[in-house]
C-alpha cells in the first residue's frame, strides 16, 4: 500500500459515516422533542456542541434555585429544566390552585418514576406510587383518627429519645444537628410506627434505619443521570443501589418478626394494623409498606425538626418567649393534642422555618396521567413530569421581609385572622403561596400527625435544654438536586436545664 493509498478517502465510507451522524442527530432530536413535546424553552439546554444533557444536567444540580428564577425572569410561567432526573416542567405557583385541584396529575406516578418503581431495593419509597392509594387512606383514615391517642406514647419515647442522643449533661457538649436529630426522630417513630419499644431503643435498628434512608435517597439520586431504559441494568452494577439492596435485606430481617407479633389495639400502636384495615383484604408486602410510614415521617420530621432548631438558636427571645407560651398552655391543661395545637407561636416558628428553607425549590410534584389543557390554555401531555416552583416563599415577593426569619410572623397574621383555628397561616393549612406540606388535594395527608410529632419533640427540647448551633463555612443548608437538606456539618451545641415545674 502506497503513501496516497493511506489518505484516500472511500466515498462509501463517507456515505457511511454521514448516514450514521444524521441518523444520531435525528434520534437526539426526536428524544429531545419527545421529552419536551409541548416545545417549551429549555432554560439549561444543552449546547450546541455538547453530546447529551449531562453538562446540562451539571449546570442545574448546581444552582438549581438559580435557574429557576432564571426561567421566571425571561418572563415565562411554565418552561422545562433538564434536571437530574432528565427533563421536568417547570410550572409558575399561579398554576399551583389548578394544579392541586386536578386529579389528572398523580403525586404517587410521579414519586414512582423518580424512585425507580420496580428495581430492587428501592420498594419502601416507590411503594408511595401503589395505584391502590393503600399507604394514603391508612394515613387519612387511620392515622389520623389514632393522634390524639398517641401524644402520651410519643412523649414518653421523645423524653427518653432525649436522654440517649443529647444526654442530661448540665456542661456545654456538642452534637451533630441533622445526625442527632436523625437518630431522636427515628427512635420516637419506630416507637409508634413499629409498636415495639425494644427495637425502638435498639442502638442497631436505629442506625440501619438512618443508614438506609440516606443511602436511598444518595443511591436514587446517583441513578437518575441514566435514561429510564437503562436503569434497572445499570443498578444492578452501581455500587450505592447494591448498598441499598443488602441493607434493605438487613432491615427486613428487624421487621419480619412484627408481621406475626400480637397487638393490643387498646394500648398499643402499630401501622402494621392500620395498612391491614386500609387494604380491605388485598394481599401487600406489609413488612415495607410499614418501612415506607416510617422511613417518609422519618425523612421529612429530621428536616423540619433540624431547620426549626437551627432557626430558634439564633432567636433567644423567641425561645423565651416560646417557653413562656409551653408553661402557660401546657403546663395549666397538660400535654394534649388540644393543648399543642394552642401553642401559636411555636406553631408560628415552624411554618416560618418551612416557608424560608422548605425541603426544595420546587415543590407539587406530579405526573400527567393524560393530555391536559390548563384554563389558560397551556398543554400538558401525558406522561409529562411537572413541578410548582416554591421559591417565592422565601422572598419578598410575597411575604414582607421575605428574605429574613420572623418567627413571629404566622402568629401575629393568626391573632388577626377572623378565626385562629381555621386560620389560612397555621402550620399545617397549605396554600398557593406555602407549599412547605405540598397544596391541594395531594397535600401530605400525614401533616396534622406531623405538627403534632414535631411540637411534642420541640417542647421537650425547649422545656429541658439550652442550645445554639455552629454553622459549617459552606452555610446551613447543602444541596441534592432541588432538594434543601440542613448541612451535615452543622454542630449543636447543648446542656442540660432546670426546666420549669410541669408534666410532660
Amino acid at each position: 500500500m502506497n503513501f496516497e493509498d493511506i489518505f484516500r478517502i472511500d466515498p462509501n465510507s463517507v456515505v457511511l459515516v454521514l448516514g450514521t451522524l444524521v441518523v444520531i442527530y435525528i434520534l437526539l432530536e426526536i428524544r429531545a422533542r419527545r421529552l419536551n413535546p409541548s416545545r417549551l424553552p429549555v432554560f439549561n439546554d444543552r449546547k450546541w456542541f455538547e453530546f447529551g444533557y449531562g453538562k446540562a444536567t451539571k449546570r442545574y444540580i448546581s444552582d438549581p434555585e438559580g435557574m429557576l428564577r432564571s426561567g421566571f425572569q425571561h418572563g415565562a410561567d411554565a418552561f422545562y429544566l433538564c434536571t437530574e432526573a432528565h427533563f421536568r416542567l417547570i410550572l409558575s405557583p399561579k398554576y399551583a390552585d389548578v394544579i392541586g385541584a386536578d386529579e389528572r396529575f398523580d403525586l404517587g406516578k410521579f414519586v414512582g418514576e423518580d424512585f425507580h418503581e420496580g428495581i430492587p431495593g428501592f420498594e419502601p419509597i416507590a411503594n408511595i406510587a401503589l395505584d391502590s392509594k393503600v399507604l394514603q387512606l391508612a394515613v387519612k383514615t387511620k392515622l389520623a383518627r389514632q393522634t390524639p391517642k398517641l401524644v402520651s406514647p410519643l412523649s414518653e419515647e421523645a423524653g427518653l429519645a432525649l436522654e440517649r442522643h443529647l444526654t442530661n449533661e448540665s456542661e456545654w457538649h456538642q452534637v451533630y444537628l441533622r445526625e442527632t436529630s436523625s437518630r431522636i426522630v427515628g427512635q420516637i417513630v419506630s416507637r409508634v410506627f413499629l409498636g415495639d419499644k425494644d427495637l425502638c431503643r435498639d442502638p442497631a435498628w436505629l442506625e440501619i434505619m438512618h443508614e438506609f434512608l440516606e443511602n436511598t435517597f444518595i443511591a436514587a439520586h446517583h441513578l437518575r443521570r441514566w435514561p429510564i431504559p437503562m436503569r434497572l441494568i445499570a443498578s444492578r452494577f452501581m455500587p450505592s443501589c447494591q448498598k441499598v439492596r443488602v441493607q434493605l435485606h438487613r432491615v427486613m430481617k428487624y421487621l419480619e418478626p412484627l408481621l406475626y407479633k400480637k397487638i393490643d389495639p387498646e394500648t398499643e400502636t402499630s401501622a402494621l394494623i392500620w395498612i391491614k384495615e386500609a387494604s380491605k383484604g388485598c394481599a401487600y408486602d406489609f413488612a415495607t409498606l410499614q418501612l415506607t410510614l416510617s422511613l417518609a415521617s422519618l425523612d421529612t420530621s429530621t428536616d423540619l425538626l433540624a431547620k426549626v432548631l437551627c432557626d430558634l438558636s439564633e432567636n433567644p427571645t423567641l425561645v423565651n418567649d416560646i417557653r413562656k407560651e409551653i408553661i402557660e398552655i401546657v403546663g395549666t391543661e397538660g400535654l394534649t393534642q388540644a393543648s399543642i395545637q394552642r401553642l401559636y407561636l411555636l406553631d408560628s416558628a415552624m411554618k416560618e422555618s418551612q416557608r424560608l428553607r422548605p425541603l426544595g425549590y420546587s415543590n407539587m410534584e406530579r405526573l400527567a396521567k393524560e393530555t391536559v389543557v390548563l384554563p389558560d390554555g397551556l398543554i400538558i401531555p401525558k406522561g409529562t413530569a411537572i413541578m410548582v416552583s416554591a421559591c417565592h416563599m422565601m422572598d419578598s415577593s410575597v411575604w414582607p421581609n421575605g428574605d429574613t426569619y420572623d418567627g413571629y410572623r404566622f402568629a401575629n397574621l393568626r391573632n388577626n385572622a377572623k378565626n385562629s383555628l381555621t386560620s389560612p397561616y397555621q402550620l399545617t393549612s397549605t396554600s398557593k403561596d406555602h407549599m412547605g406540606f405540598g397544596h391541594g388535594k395531594q397535600a401530605c395527608p400525614g401533616r396534622h400527625y406531623a405538627a403534632i410529632f414535631n411540637k411534642i419533640a420541640l417542647c421537650h427540647i425547649i422545656m429541658k435544654y439550652d442550645f445554639n448551633v455552629t454553622l459549617p463555612e459552606e452555610g446551613r443548608v447543602e444541596l441534592r438536586g432541588h432538594n434543601i437538606l440542613p448541612h451535615s456539618g452543622i454542630k449543636m451545641s447543648i446542656r442540660r436545664r432546670q426546666e420549669e415545674e410541669i408534666s410532660f
